[in-house]
């Protein structure tokens, strides 16, 4: 009996051991869990924390100038549609800037925030109140370098970013509804909000860390967070761009020209059919890198460009604004441009327009024969004839001759008479004439037919 007692209690201090050891290892991976998991992605969220999200009514609105753009940049100002945006434009709320290919735009705010907006880029500014500063980004890239003093959002799909003062960047993959959110200083709150504004899912973001959103997910895969380094992001010419201005470094490009570029602020070209040739008109260039125009022209290519295809104008008059290409042939389709050799030997072209000349097939049919019948008196020789009814009708044309019994056109013409003057007396000719004179009315069409009336014949007065 002492034995097994004294086995017992040899053995307890071991099991206790155990046991604390195993509470300490769930406690350690409990505290891990709730500020690797729970603090960065939540799946909950209360009603209050909710009603905090939604757009307040404007207080005091912040002064928004457009003071920088590249390239293709156009504006939307009170919903009046989209214009080529003009540098140093105030912008208000509700006003929209979007830019092409290879362009970009940089808002400033009397706070001293600064928004930039990269290439194929739209955005919003849907409340431009201190207390609740919203933008919404319908695609592209922008990149968000905010100082104090507002709260700022930014809403990209169902996707929204909260942030004080920090700097960060939104991509927005509209057609893939695929988001990225990059936190380049402090922190940012993402979530991801329903159709109806409801919380889905969300994460706080701090500096160097990338929010990946796929909207097409299930709610447990479409959030995930990544980390990445300035530095390596550098290496990208567009956050390149960014951090020099973040320095201070003003004398940086706005965009890295292409050596080829489609612009549609000018060079917008239109053609159209001038008897046997092309008429081509187009808006004068708008920058000051001009060097000279060069129309191109294609019968196979319907993207011309230069120098790749037929040049048929070439002019350093930067005011020249129209050309009549008459070297066409007759239904061939021809596809015309027009572009501008930069000083810096770079190319811009318009739009595309095409031309058709078409050869109208000639009418050789010669129009209805008139009748003819005549009266004769002392005041001359009245002739009357049946009127002609078609359409393509030009005139008729009186022939008369003194010694041809059928007279023949032109050798006999006498006058010309238009439609509806079925009539005309020859005063020349009368009941005291003596001799014989032949008489013929032709009708002709506008493309030159023509066909004659039976012959009347006036011999020493008298109609025969």
């Amino acid at each position: 009996m002492s034995a097994i007692y004294y086995y017992k209690r040899r053995t307890q201090p071991i099991k206790w051991f155990i046991i604390i050891l195993i509470i300490g290892i769930v406690a350690v991976f409990l505290y891990w869990f709730y500020t690797n998991y729970f603090s960065k992605i939540d799946v909950f969220q209360n009603d209050n924390e909710l009603n905090s999200n939604k757009i307040q009514n404007v207080s005091d609105n912040i002064l928004i100038n457009l003071s920088a753009l590249s390239g293709d940049v156009q504006m939307n100002i009170g919903g009046e549609g989209y214009v080529p945006a003009l540098k140093n434009t105030i912008l208000h709320q509700g006003d929209k800037v979007k830019t092409g290919a290879n362009s970009r735009a940089i808002l400033n705010l009397e706070n001293g925030s600064i928004i930039r907006v990269g290439d194929n880029a739209e955005i919003i500014l849907q409340n431009t109140s201190d207390q609740n500063f919203l933008i919404e980004e319908l695609r592209g890239r922008v990149y968000y370098n905010l100082s104090a003093g507002a709260n700022y959002q930014v809403k990209a799909l169902n996707v929204l970013a909260t942030a004080l003062s920090t700097k960060f960047e939104v991509i927005n993959n509209a057609d893939l509804k695929y988001l990225a959110v990059l936190v380049l200083e402090n922190n940012v709150k993402v979530e991801v909000l329903d159709d109806s504004n409801n919380f889905i899912v969300g994460s706080r973001l701090d500096t160097n860390e990338k929010a990946i959103i796929d909207l097409k997910k299930p709610k447990n895969e479409m959030l995930s967070i990544d980390t990445f380094t300035a530095k390596n992001l550098a290496k990208e010419a567009w956050y390149k761009w960014n951090f020099d201005l973040d320095k201070g470094i003003t004398d940086v490009a706005m965009t890295e020209e292409p050596t080829f570029q489609e612009i549609s602020n000018s060079l917008q070209l239109s053609t159209a059919l001038k008897e046997e040739s092309v008429y081509l008109s187009w808006s004068v260039y708008d920058n000051t890198d001009f060097k000279s125009y060069q129309v191109v022209r294609s019968e196979t290519n319907a993207t011309p460009k230069y120098p790749n295809d037929t040049v048929i104008k070439t002019s350093d008059d930067i005011n020249l604004n129209s050309y009549l290409d008459n070297k066409v042939i007759s239904n061939k389709n021809y596809y015309y441009r027009v572009c501008v050799l930069k000083t810096n030997d770079n190319v811009a072209c318009g739009n595309v327009a095409s031309a058709q000349l078409v050869a109208v097939e000639e009418d050789k049919t010669p129009p209805s024969a008139t009748t003819l019948s005549a009266s004769i008196s002392e005041s001359g020789v009245a002739l009357s004839w049946t009127k002609n009814q078609e359409e393509d009708f030009k005139e008729y044309v009186i022939l008369r001759s003194a010694y041809n019994m059928t007279p023949t056109y032109p050798a006999d013409k006498l006058t010309a008479r238009e439609i509806g003057a079925e009539n005309y007396l020859d005063k020349e000719v009368n009941i005291t004439s003596v001799g014989a004179y032949y008489y013929k009315v032709c009708s002709f069409d506008n493309d030159g037919n023509y066909n004659c009336s039976n012959s009347v014949a006036v011999i020493d007065g008298s109609i025969r």
